[in-house]
């Protein structure tokens, strides 16, 4: 099965090919995505753009295990402008909750995560 999110084969290859170890990634992914979102969200709203950027950079390796390529790419975007100055970082972060979401909903379903 093909995901929008993330690339299963890949996520399982850096999981040590270990779908129990997967899982607990998934875990901790799943229990700590709202409060991390928050977090880089009101650093935004305060334009404390350097607390941006270090979320937006520790957020990076966690996707690129998951073999979620795509928020790696914007992640590194986002990074990448803030610590550039970038203040109009609007439109990023909206698409990072929303694909930050949506990976969450499929890798909970896949790896029957709650």
């Amino acid at each position: 099965m093909a995901y929008e999110h993330f690339i299963r084969e890949d996520f399982i290859q850096q999981a040590a090919g270990s779908e129990a170890i997967a899982k607990e990634i998934v875990g901790l992914f799943h229990r700590d995505m709202a409060k991390d979102l928050m977090e880089i969200e009101a650093a935004f709203s305060s334009e404390n753009y350097e607390t941006v950027r270090r979320l937006a950079h520790k957020a990076k390796s966690g996707f690129i295990i998951m073999g979620a390529n795509s928020l790696f790419e914007l992640a590194r975007q986002i990074e990448t402008r803030a610590k550039q100055g970038e203040t109009d970082l609007e439109a990023d972060l909206s698409s990072f909750r929303i694909q930050c979401e949506g990976l969450d909903r499929e890798l909970c379903a896949e790896f029957e995560v709650s």
